[in-house]
This record gives structure tokens, C-alpha cells and sequence, in this order.
């Protein structure tokens, strides 16, 4: 019956060999042979993995977030130049001087009171 049939949902072949035996690759936690020991590797890089043109793609979700935080970073970066210049402009070079000023006397302040 149908409700007896073994599911392949999720289980693809890898390889078959001689020395491998059945090699599977499923998306779930199953062992087949009932063997306690079940190598599970997750997210380990292979020379395959490394070729593989998809790694790199837009469609990959991963690249997607790494692209998303590199833009972000690059546009902060980018804004805060633009402000530093801006003011260093307006103010000349004693704004900035000023502010680092300040920063170390907070910096030196909170040291010696931890003393």
C-alpha cells in the first residue's frame, strides 16, 4: 500500500562504490543501516563545495546577507566620511581636534576613577 512505501523525499544518491558502498545525502536525520555512528557534516567546505559556481550566487541566501551587511558597512562608512568632511570644512581641523580632545579626558577620567 501506499502508506507502507518508503518516502524519498529529501534522500538523493551521491555515489556507489566499491570501497563507499551507498553513499546518500538526505535533508533529515535518518540512519538506514542502523548504525549508531552517523557522520554528520554540516556546513564543511570540500574542494566541490568551494568550485561550485551556486556558492557564489545571488541566489544562494547566504551571499545574499553577506552582500546586504558589506553594502550597509560601505554606506555607513561612506556617511561618515561625508559628516567628518562636512564639519572639518564648516570648522576646520580644531572640531575634530576638540573632539578626540574630549573623548581621551572621558576615556582617562573613567580609568583613574576605577582606580
Amino acid at each position: 500500500t501506499d502508506a507502507e512505501a518508503w518516502s524519498t523525499a529529501g534522500v538523493s544518491l551521491v555515489s556507489v562504490g566499491r570501497e563507499s558502498g551507498l553513499v546518500c545525502a538526505s535533508t533529515h536525520l535518518t540512519a538506514f543501516n542502523g548504525n549508531t555512528e552517523v557522520a554528520i557534516r554540516i556546513n564543511t567546505p570540500t574542494s566541490e563545495t568551494v568550485e561550485d559556481p551556486r556558492a557564489y550566487s545571488i541566489e544562494n541566501p547566504a551571499m545574499v546577507m553577506c552582500l546586504a551587511i558589506f553594502g550597509a558597512y560601505l554606506v555607513a562608512v561612506s556617511c561618515g566620511m561625508y559628516y567628518d568632511l562636512r564639519i572639518s570644512a564648516a570648522q576646520g581641523r580644531a572640531a575634530s581636534d576638540s573632539f578626540w580632545r574630549r573623548s581621551n579626558h572621558i576615556r582617562i577620567s573613567r580609568i583613574s576613577s576605577e582606580r
